[in-house]
């Protein structure tokens, strides 16, 4: 089975018309392990997606807005 990082490369990957900012690529060139997405999805098929960031602070982790990333959005 696939993770969700997975089925939203492939769906990068199939859909060219999404902004820069919110690529499978974007995400793991800046922030490599450091990020997740969640995935809408209905028979396999993703309706929405939402990558976010991962930061570290102490002994908590935080999701956080994206460095320099100027927009984000589902």
């Amino acid at each position: 089975m696939l993770s969700n990082k997975e089925k939203f490369n492939q769906f990068c990957k199939q859909n060219l018309d999404i902004p820069l900012f919110l690529t499978y690529k974007w995400y793991n060139a800046l922030f490599g392990d450091n990020w997740d997405v969640v995935l809408a999805q209905k028979n396999d098929n993703i309706l929405g997606f939402l990558p976010y960031t991962i930061t570290k602070k102490k002994t908590f982790q935080l999701i956080r807005p994206p460095f320099i990333t100027p927009y984000q959005g589902i």
